[in-house]
């Protein structure tokens, strides 16, 4: 086997690969929680999502809630989706 193919194999290599996922997740995450933010801004003038936002972890949810967005009809719809969303597991 190449020495390469070793490291590629060993666990130590594996688990630097794995963080950086993460943290690609993470800021994938972040940026769609920005963008979630400003579709809100947008739809209902003068909303504040803070922390709401953040208790969302999964990415599809966040996805999905952006597209839902102009189907919930007040601002009070969209805090509740968010809390709906934050109690509900990550997919």
């Amino acid at each position: 086997m190449l020495p390469l193919e070793l490291l590629k194999e060993s666990s130590f290599y594996q688990e630097i690969l794995e963080e950086g996922r993460e943290e690609g997740r993470e800021k994938g995450r972040e940026a769609l929680a920005g963008l979630l933010r400003q579709l809100a801004a947008r739809r209902f003038p003068g909303i504040e999502l803070g922390d709401e936002v953040k208790q969302v972890r999964g990415l599809a949810a966040l996805q999905q809630l952006c597209l839902e967005l102009d189907d919930l009809p007040t601002a009070e719809a969209l805090h509740k989706r968010l809390a709906e969303l934050a109690a509900a597991r990550p997919s």
